[in-house]
């Protein structure tokens, strides 16, 4: 996470058109460096991970004109329920993986099928915390999300434990996340019913430039070690 002003962060991203891959994570942003973002039209890869001051109007602009976008991460903004509405609506059809943990009430079941449906594409998806939403957005994701690998649902505690199987009716799907939903007999239960695995990953890599302990990559490139 790098310590920047919203100013600063402005002025630079005002002389950037050609960027391809960004990370703002816990960055103060505004509405105008959401538009010099949006300039970049040939972005894939956007991490905005607990940044403040995300608006519904600095969304539209990105979501109109990165249509390149692969993978998005919105974790944690604090964003308004417009403005979830809105990106469930207007989300680049291109995404492959997002995140959009941590919405708490302001994502509902409607907004998921309306997410699913248009970005049909997604390989990854973190719905973690969000705590409104019900047993009918698994079978929304069930439905619509037949190249889906990755799922998290954790802490989504109005989802019945008992309809999490029917995720395995996913045939990509590799691994669902669901930490916090069930106590540890359950647990073991679930594992023994599905042919996933199941709370492999505390942590979303969604978007992140480096995970892990040992970080010898950003984005996939090799880097030496004590470059970073």
């Amino acid at each position: 996470m790098a310590s920047i002003t919203a100013p600063v962060l402005q002025e630079l991203l005002s002389v950037c058109t050609h960027l391809k891959k960004l990370s703002l994570e816990h960055c103060p942003l505004n509405d105008q460096i959401c538009h010099y973002i949006a300039e970049n039209k040939n972005l894939e890869v956007i991490n905005m991970s607990m940044c403040e001051g995300i608006t519904v109007n600095g969304l539209m602009p990105i979501c109109n004109n990165c249509t390149r976008l692969e993978s998005l991460n919105i974790a944690w903004t604090g964003i308004h329920r417009h403005s979830v509405v809105y990106l469930s609506l207007c989300l680049p059809q291109s995404l492959e993986k997002l995140n959009i943990s941590g919405c708490r009430e302001n994502i509902t079941d409607e907004e998921i099928l309306q997410l699913v449906k248009r970005c049909y594409r997604l390989r990854e998806l973190d719905l973690s915390d969000s705590t409104v939403i019900t047993c009918n957005s698994i079978r929304y994701l069930t439905q619509y999300l037949n190249r889906l690998e990755y799922i998290a649902l954790s802490r989504c505690y109005r989802i019945a434990p008992t309809t999490i199987p029917e995720l395995q009716n996913i045939l990509s799907l590799n691994v669902v996340d669901v930490f916090g939903m069930l106590r540890n007999t359950a647990l073991q239960q679930l594992r023994q019913a599905i042919s996933v695995d199941v709370n492999k990953y505390p942590f979303s890599s969604i978007a992140r430039p480096t995970t892990g302990v040992r970080r010898t990559s950003i984005w996939g490139v090799p880097v030496r070690d004590n470059i970073l």
